[in-house]
């Protein structure tokens, strides 16, 4: 009687499959290595650039309404700044105490860093616009604690100076800041590496809302 021969694979055979095999997981590994950072730079650019135009919008068209640059007082660059909307000082002494509109209250905007975000707070309590003699006490303290986040990831500009800086020139605010990341940082354990850092950094000024030749405000 005769056996058939039992047919199988030889160990050269399994060990270049399994060579073969190991070929192909690698590609794929390192095809869905580079999807997932890919896709972590495009949230990070898309990030970037919804926290960079929500933020410069929103302060460019309060700042183009209010009236009154009421803090800083000079030129020197600070990180913290106020306006005021339905004020002006040239009719301090009419009838409507100061504001544009009598129907209308008065409303103090504070904008400032922290470190890492830029907040903003209004009060709209006071019916006076302060000076920056007569501004609140712990006035930034209070923004940079409890403000409204307009922005996050915020870095110095590239300049080194500081946000907010008055420029009498165009009667308004010069703002400089950046968001998002410069260089290159090395990611945390388990997190993909980022090779393109995504930032947008902003050097614009913007005018008040004051009256021509006033020289008041």
């Amino acid at each position: 009687m005769r056996r058939e021969r039992t047919q199988g694979f030889t160990l050269i055979e399994l060990i270049i499959a399994a060579s073969l095999a190991m070929v192909v997981l690698l590609a794929l590994f390192g095809m869905m290595s580079s999807m997932v950072r890919f896709q972590v730079e495009g949230l990070r650019r898309s990030t970037v650039t919804g926290w960079s135009m929500a933020s410069i919008v929103k302060m460019n068209k309060e700042i183009e309404s209010a009236g009154v640059v009421a803090y800083p007082a000079d030129a020197t660059p600070r990180d913290f700044f106020a306006s005021c909307v339905n004020w002006s000082r040239i009719l301090a002494s009419s009838a409507a105490g100061g504001r544009e509109d009598p129907t209308q209250g008065v409303v103090v905007i504070y904008y400032c860093y922290d470190g890492t975000a830029i907040r903003r707070l209004t009060d709209e309590t006071s019916g006076l616009c302060p000076t920056s003699a007569s501004l609140p006490g712990g006035a930034e303290a209070v923004c940079n604690t409890t403000g409204e986040i307009v922005a996050v990831g915020v870095k110095r500009h590239s300049s080194g100076n500081l946000v907010f800086t008055r420029d009498d020139a165009v009667g308004g605010i010069r703002i400089r800041f950046s968001v998002g990341d410069q260089t290159h940082t090395v990611p945390a354990p388990g997190s993909p590496d980022i090779v393109n850092p995504q930032f947008v950094e902003f050097d614009t000024t913007v005018t008040t809302n004051r009256a021509y030749n006033n020289p008041y405000d």
